[in-house]
């Protein structure tokens, strides 16, 4: 299993940019399997996307360490393909099990508050990093 990871600090952005991949994946042809909410945000969520012949998992809760730890495990039960994750920068625990995975790790860029539809295009320009890694 392949784990990409978008790795960030509270409230920069995480959730939404893999928002935006999943509904890029689903627009393009994907099938959600079975999307179920986590949290108290109502943005995150986890879910398999069949897509091109590959199992797709996205799992957004990444602020906190224990049920991203298990994630990971239930993802790799499962043997999906790709597993694409948040992970809050604060957390070290979940990075040791990632790096145990062929893995990419990708930085959220930081949008500049003030200037309209930047926070669009900052998320938008990182989940097409993402996307670009799953073709």
């Amino acid at each position: 299993m392949k784990i990409i990871c978008l790795q960030g600090s509270t409230n920069c952005g995480k959730t939404s940019t893999l928002n935006i991949v999943y509904t890029s994946l689903l627009k393009a042809g994907g099938l959600s399997t079975n999307k179920e909410l986590l949290g108290a945000n109502p943005n995150d969520f986890s879910d398999i996307v069949l897509y091109q012949n590959k199992n797709i998992a996205f799992y957004t809760m990444g602020d906190y360490a224990n049920p991203l730890l298990k994630a990971i495990e239930d993802y790799q039960l499962l043997k999906v393909d790709i597993l694409i994750i948040a992970l809050n920068t604060n957390l070290k625990s979940p990075i040791k099990k990632i790096q145990k995975n062929e893995h990419l790790l990708v930085q959220k860029s930081i949008a500049v508050a003030n200037i309209p539809d930047n926070y669009l295009i900052v998320n938008t320009n990182d989940a097409q990093i993402i996307i670009n890694e799953i073709l």
